[in-house]
């Protein structure tokens, strides 16, 4: 189920001014951090129940029954191809993307409602820069299908104020792969700025803030701060762990045996088994074979 959170965000924003308090002041009496209520009032997060309830008595108002107001109609149908997108771009089976695209195409010509169809266009230009950089060796392209992507609602965004916004969970999707794409063109220092502050502007329950961890841990890995890889993989994990989402849990192991193994930890093998075991699990036959030839050949790991 999706919701218009654009709108209901506006919504929320008015009736808070309709009564002359700031963020800070609703932090006071509420304890909702000012950061979390930015992102509800940007329409950048689903709120949590508990959230809507402290709020509701302070807005004197059912935000809950408020918030049912916005539901969007085809969620189901966007999710369905957003999850499998989603399963296509973790196998890297970038071949057989064209076929999402066009379901999303005929979603967005019979969609009425004007927020969901812009977060149609937004994964269709995702999806169209997979192509881009990963199949047709394009990343200038890429870059440019991502940047519009994004300024269908971040109107100002740019590679260079990209730190000025707040985002939605698919817009950091597509921001991480601005960073991935940035770094295909040699600009190393933005790839990790940017990994670093979707790290630090997800929320920890989101479901791509693990696949975050994931790819930031790899950064540091490369560069050989080890610790600083592990804690990031550690809070991955945990973020799995607490949401019961095990996508991209075995990349998160495979990572943690690793630096285990640099670390000198005497159970590395166990993350690194957990790891295989996890991706045969999954259905990601060409990722073991992947982790097995890395652990080999880069790390020189016997397993």
């Amino acid at each position: 189920m999706d919701f218009n959170l654009r709108n209901f965000g506006i919504k929320i924003r008015d009736i808070r001014l309709k009564y002359e308090l700031s963020q800070n002041e609703v932090y006071e009496k509420t304890g909702i951090n000012p950061s979390t209520l930015r992102r509800l009032e940007g329409g950048k997060v689903i709120p949590k129940f508990e959230t809507l309830e402290i709020l509701s008595s302070l807005y004197k108002e059912d935000l809950l029954l408020v918030f049912s107001q916005y539901r969007i109609d085809h969620s189901l149908l966007f999710n369905e191809v957003y999850n499998r997108l989603e399963l296509k771009f973790d196998r890297d089976e970038i071949d057989s993307l064209e076929k999402e695209i066009l379901e999303l195409e005929s979603l967005l010509k019979n969609s009425t409602q004007s927020y969901f169809k812009v977060q149609i266009q937004q994964l269709i230009h995702l999806s169209k820069a997979v192509i881009l950089y990963k199949k047709e060796t394009a990343p200038s392209k890429a870059l440019e299908e991502l940047v519009r992507g994004l300024q269908r609602t971040l109107p100002a965004f740019s590679v260079g104020t990209f730190s000025d916004f707040v985002y939605s969970t698919l817009e950091i999707r597509i921001l991480m792969n601005v960073a991935f794409v940035l770094n295909q063109l040699g600009d190393a220092d933005a790839y990790i700025e940017i990994l670093e502050f979707c790290q630090q502007s997800s929320d920890k329950n989101d479901g791509i803030y693990p696949k975050i961890c994931h790819n930031l841990s790899t950064v540091y890995i490369r560069s050989k701060e080890d610790l600083k890889a592990l804690s990031i993989v550690n809070e991955g994990i945990l973020s799995c762990q607490n949401n019961r989402n095990y996508n991209g849990l075995n990349l998160l192991y495979y990572n943690k045996g690793i630096i285990k193994f640099r670390l000198k930890h005497e159970d590395y093998l166990d993350s690194l088994n957990l790891a295989l075991t996890l991706s045969k699990a999954f259905g990601h036959p060409k990722l073991s074979l992947k982790m097995l030839e890395n652990c080999r050949k880069v790390f020189n790991i016997a397993i």
